[in-house]
């Protein structure tokens, strides 16, 4: 996500960029905004892409069926407990402060009560559990996909190399 290295498809787009619409630079900013929009256009109606099976990014464009009207709302929580994230990342809970995480601060958070604990969400998102008497969110296991730690195959180190004769 922070690297080039694992980004190599966007990489690769910003290579075609430069090479089409920027190199040489243009000698204004309108021209060079021309550029942009004539890349823009090539790019997403004309040129086949190999990850689309040759097929252009308008030819599989799907307009969203949902509208958005420009307010964003609140997740809605049904019959749920509602706890809003103070500042720190934290709710109160039975009189105790518990951590949650600070990227939903001033955002709801739903509580459903069920066999010894609390589960925790943001919406349709689990986010955890909390124990009864606790004032430790538990996050849940993650599914395991892609690549697993390979470590324990792997030898260990550099290989002695044969000397070729």
């Amino acid at each position: 996500p922070g690297k080039p290295q694992q980004n190599g498809r966007h990489e690769r787009m910003h290579l075609t960029l430069l090479q089409e619409a920027a190199n040489p630079p243009a000698h204004s900013l309108r021209d060079q905004l021309k550029r942009l929009r004539a890349f823009q256009q090539r790019y997403n109606e004309e040129r086949p892409h190999q990850a689309l099976d040759n097929a252009t990014p308008a030819e599989r464009y799907q307009a969203s069926p949902r509208r958005f009207d420009g307010i964003l709302r609140s997740p809605d929580y049904g019959d749920q407990d509602v706890r809003r994230v103070r500042h720190n990342g934290e709710i109160k809970l039975d009189g105790k402060f518990v951590y949650i995480t600070a990227a939903l601060a001033g955002e709801p958070v739903g509580l459903a009560e069920s066999e010894g604990c609390w589960t925790v969400s943001y919406g349709p998102i689990m986010l955890g559990t909390i124990a009864y008497q606790s004032d430790e969110l538990r996050k849940p296991k993650r599914k395991r996909c892609g690549l697993g730690d390979n470590a324990a195959r792997c030898p260990q180190g550099p290989q002695p190399q044969q000397q070729q004769t």
